[in-house]
């Protein structure tokens, strides 16, 4: 009697680890197939959502690795740049509220200064919250000018939210910031400040003229 009670004890014991064994590794299937149905998730990630991941930050302070995956979004949403110019470079990712109060989001790459009589150029792309891209616009930074910064700001004077160009004369000094509105969904230039002072006539001098042009 004393042998069979100790063989069916042995016998639960034996089951009951079996069993235990036999949770951890259905628990550890199922986490297995979680981890790899993510990956499988990330690894489809479209450009547009990709490109979303990175609103609001800065630019300046990403990896080279970032930088690169930023770029191979941009160029499967608005099409590859051309080999033979320099590249324009993402400067900023954000959502903007245009004239109707709708929001939307705006991407600003910039090609840099290079030459000497010569300008910045730059690029606005807008799109709607599903990532369609609405409209385009390419245009100066400015005559021998730097591009310092761009950003989104509340614009007291016209009580709109505006997107700001600010740049430096390549001298140095001389800051100026454009001032750009969304009417609808077309980047249209507001005002411009030169040395702290509103000004005009840039908009009409060839070498001067900044903001995209209107036909």
């Amino acid at each position: 009697m004393m042998n069979s009670s100790i063989a069916s004890f042995c016998t639960l014991d034996m089951t009951k680890r079996i069993a235990s064994y036999l949770s951890v590794a259905v628990v550890t299937f199922s986490l297995g197939m979680g981890v790899a149905k993510l990956v499988r998730h990330q690894s489809r990630q479209t450009p547009s959502l990709l490109l979303l991941s990175f609103q609001n930050q800065n630019f300046n302070d990403l990896s080279d690795e970032q930088r690169s995956k930023i770029q191979s979004a941009i160029d499967s949403i608005v099409g590859a740049q051309n080999r033979s110019e320099f590249p324009f470079f993402a400067r900023m990712f954000r959502s903007m509220s245009n004239t109707n109060g709708q929001r939307r989001f705006v991407l600003v790459r910039e090609q840099p200064l290079l030459t000497i009589p010569g300008e910045p150029r730059v690029r606005i792309h807008v799109f709607d919250a599903a990532g369609k891209q609405l409209t385009s616009n390419e245009f100066s930074g400015g005559w021998r000018t730097r591009v310092t910064d761009v950003r989104i700001s509340d614009n007291a004077l016209i009580r709109q939210e505006t997107l700001v160009v600010d740049g430096e004369h390549w001298i140095g000094g001389h800051l100026s910031h454009q001032y750009y509105v969304l009417v609808s969904d077309q980047i249209v230039p507001a005002y411009l400040e030169w040395d702290g002072e509103i000004k005009r006539q840039e908009y009409l001098l060839q070498n001067g003229s900044i903001a995209p042009s209107k036909r």
